[in-house]
């Protein structure tokens, strides 16, 4: 019976959720960390484990209402924010919910920047807001040399028809990191180019390394 300390309510709620553990169900888990966030109302650990699990059980609603209690006392709070950004994402204004992740983008620093800018890039370009992402690859070049950038590049790039350009990103993001994903994507946008030899070359190789 832990009541001091919140850690082993949060443990005990992850074994159950993940099925490890036999002796305790997940309602119990859930019960312990309801207990947990009334002991502990601004113990990040606990809000978000019991907000991630009421998700994962489909009350979405509890959910976002723990992360924004918790965020008016913590709103720097990185994981809080993005965690609910993530919940709430399809019931926000798309418009709101871009210009919150931009300015999670210019408070973040080093590694937390770099989670952010992907997070932004993979949403911008969901919502087809291709310039804005192409905004934020440019204020990213030359600060970071993550694999990941010049694939969402050679998207975006595709997407607004700039096809010698999509191709030499793909090409970096594929010499970074050899995935099928990238040969496919640059052989569609050779076709488009004209370039069916190229395309079929590329193609070749990407279902060779799906073999």
């Amino acid at each position: 019976h832990p009541h001091s300390f919140w850690m082993p309510y949060v443990d005990l709620a992850w074994l159950a959720a993940s099925g490890e553990s036999s002796r305790v169900s997940v309602a119990q888990a859930m019960a312990l960390l309801e207990t947990a966030a009334t002991l502990f109302p601004d113990q990040r650990e606990v809000v978000l484990t019991l907000a991630t699990l009421e998700r994962e059980r489909g009350d979405s609603a509890r959910a976002v209402s723990l992360l924004a209690a918790y965020l008016k006392s913590e709103p720097s709070d990185l994981d809080a924010n993005l965690l609910l950004i993530k919940i709430s994402g399809a019931s926000q204004n798309p418009e709101r919910l871009s210009s919150k992740l931009w300015e999670l983008f210019y408070q973040a620093t080093g590694a937390d920047r770099e989670r952010v800018a992907r997070f932004l890039a993979s949403y911008l370009l969901g919502i087809d807001d291709y310039r804005a992402a192409g905004l934020l690859f440019h204020q990213l070049a030359g600060h970071s040399d993550s694999q990941w950038i010049p694939f969402y590049r050679g998207i975006a790039d595709a997407i607004l028809g700039d096809y010698p350009s999509s191709i030499d990103q793909f090409k970096r993001a594929f010499a970074a990191d050899p995935q099928w994903e990238t040969l496919y994507n640059m052989a569609v946008v050779q076709l488009k180019e004209g370039d069916p030899k190229s395309a079929a070359t590329d193609l070749s190789k990407a279902d060779s390394l799906l073999a």
